[in-house]
């Protein structure tokens, strides 16, 4: 995944899977997660993969 800074930062933010999602699945369904959350993060316009800051800027 060539993400990096705060590119990384966005992407982990916007796609962060659930505590029980987590705890209720194993290495290669959460690699499957990564690997699909990848691909629509790759497809979102870049103005969504921007977060907006804490005063809404």
């Amino acid at each position: 995944m060539p993400l990096k800074g705060d590119e990384l930062q966005s992407f982990m933010s916007i796609y962060r899977p659930s505590y029980a999602y987590v705890k209720s699945n194993n290495g290669p369904s959460l690699t499957l997660y990564v690997n699909d959350a990848y691909q629509k993060y790759k497809a979102l316009p870049a103005d969504k993969k921007i977060l907006p800051g804490l005063n809404g800027r």
